[in-house]
């Protein structure tokens, strides 16, 4: 098989990208699996371990396979682990029109040329596909009617890509359908895979009394919706139940149920970045290095393919480590190992997503106002750079609370004081307004407004907020810097008649 479940994070790893210091399972019977191959003449696979495999699984077949002469080349796909490969599966989606099936047809990129297709036929779709088409995948879905669907082909198409196909007429089970509701869409759970307390699933039955049973009540089953003779519930188990409840569950459900998986992350610091590999660095720095769990599990830190360095005693949901020391290390949960960390006396710098240009230095949104709060009232109002390098944070960015085009990917301010610029939990950035020479007639003009101006700014929303109401400030008075600062903030819906009434004030100062 190309893929497995990872089993410390349960996440789908492919095996060109796998480490052979991790432990993994089937995605269908969820037994232990190990890697193989790797060479010209085997690629890089996963395998059932010796005495482990589910005899009923799809994935198990026997050690002996006669060797069909065809040398094996890798692909530049297979090489660089495409994170979009997975298995031919079927998936379940609830979307705004309904129920949806989907069948997932694999990719075809280092199955070699054919010159055949796969077609696949379900209600009101036909979808006929080479192996162009097939380069990358293909997810084929269709509405929930009579849960069938078929695959056939045509012409010449390689050997090794249709053992992965499941060809033929396909059908829902006619009694239970059980898929994964905690992504969208979710793969279909198979008979031998088990359920973890804290799941959520989606259950495809035609049994309407499937939700009133006795184990629905220990769990959150809803009746979604009925389709084509279907019955869609969703189901989330209960983070913790008694063993006999766990058996009834699993008598209901078809599936064993095992215990909630231990969460566990370092706490007393923060990650500074991450390796290529996607390993967090963290810093040393004096004090305690804490690990913490949310049960009672036995924590170990050992070195990456060493022995124990340090262990917690007994259950416990807290390791600390006093004097940690450079190097990658990993935690280990009851003697398995889920988390692998690095530890650095001179870390990399964090890249910030948002960068802040002032003069020729360069800072994140944060360093940026405390720069700013620091510098006097002339100092802080020269021109200024704000750039980001994924153009998709355009749409978290506002300025004076106003979104910037989609497209922009920087931001030149040349007279920034009075501006405020907004990108949500990265940070906030206030340029101070240039300070007053001598109050002006139309200042003392509008004395009296201020007293309320500064009451409605002590009651307003934090700035950034995109929820409660904005005021309106006559154009006529934006000259004011404390007014103009007014359009910038939202208050609560319950001072919409405070608000209404001051609108009017301004209206007839103006």
């Amino acid at each position: 098989m190309d893929s497995a479940i990872d089993a410390a994070t349960d996440q789908a790893v492919l095996a060109s990208g796998a480490s052979e210091r991790r432990r993994y399972r089937c995605a269908t019977c969820y037994a232990a699996v190990v890697i193989k191959g790797g060479s010209y003449k085997m690629r890089r696979h996963f395998a059932h371990a010796k005495g482990e495999a589910d005899p009923d699984c799809t994935e198990f077949f026997p050690s002996r396979v006669p060797y069909s002469g065809r040398r094996w080349t890798p692909q530049a796909s297979s090489i660089s682990g495409s994170s979009t490969w997975r298995p031919a599966a079927l998936f379940f989606d609830m979307t705004l029109a309904g129920p949806r099936l989907a069948v997932w047809m694999p990719e075809a990129a280092d199955s070699g040329q054919w010159s055949g297709a796969v077609e696949v036929e379900a209600h009101q779709v036909v979808r006929r596909m080479t192996a162009q088409h097939l380069q990358r995948g293909q997810m084929i879905a269709f509405d929930l009617v009579d849960g069938q669907w078929s695959v056939t082909v045509e012409g010449e198409v390689s050997e090794d890509y249709l053992s992965r196909l499941d060809l033929g007429d396909n059908s829902l089970e006619a009694g239970l359908n059980l898929f994964d509701a905690t992504e969208s869409p979710g793969r279909k759970i198979g008979p031998s895979q088990p359920l973890r307390l804290g799941d959520s699933v989606w259950a495809l039955t035609r049994d309407l009394s499937f939700g009133a049973q006795a184990a629905a009540r220990l769990t959150g089953c809803e009746l979604r919706c009925t389709a084509g003779g279907w019955h869609v519930f969703y189901v989330g188990l209960p983070d913790e139940v008694t063993r006999e409840d766990a058996q009834l569950i699993a008598c209901w459900l078809e599936r064993q149920i095992r215990p909630h998986q231990a969460r566990v992350w370092i706490e007393s610091a923060f990650p500074v970045a991450h390796t290529s590999e996607g390993i967090p660095v963290f810093p040393v720095l004096p004090g305690a290095l804490e690990v913490r769990s949310d049960q009672p599990v036995d924590l170990q830190i050992r070195p990456l393919g060493g022995s124990t360095v340090l262990a917690a005693s007994n259950y416990s949901q807290m390791l600390s480590w006093n004097d940690p020391e450079e190097g990658r290390w990993v935690v280990a949960v009851n003697g398995v190992e889920i988390l692998i960390f690095d530890l650095k006396l001179k870390p990399p710098e964090a890249a910030a997503p948002i960068r802040v240009t002032l003069g020729d230095a360069s800072y994140d949104l944060f360093a940026a106002q405390n720069m700013l709060d620091r510098a006097g009232g002339q100092d802080a109002q020269g021109p200024v750079t704000i750039s980001w390098a994924p153009p998709l944070l355009a749409k978290l960015i506002k300025v004076d609370g106003r979104p910037l085009e989609e497209t922009t990917q920087s931001l030149d301010l040349a007279h920034p004081a009075g501006r405020v610029v907004a990108a949500g939990n990265l940070g906030l950035v206030r340029w101070p307004s240039p300070p007053l020479i001598a109050l002006t007639e139309p200042a003392r003009r509008l004395e009296h407004l201020y007293p309320t101006a500064r009451w409605l700014i002590s009651v307003a929303l934090p700035m950034g907020c995109n929820e409660g109401i904005a005021l309106h400030v006559p154009s006529e008075l934006g000259a004011d810097p404390m007014l103009r600062g007014l359009s910038y903030r939202r208050w609560p819906v319950k001072l919409q008649p405070q608000l209404r009434s001051f609108v009017t004030a301004m209206e007839t100062a103006a």
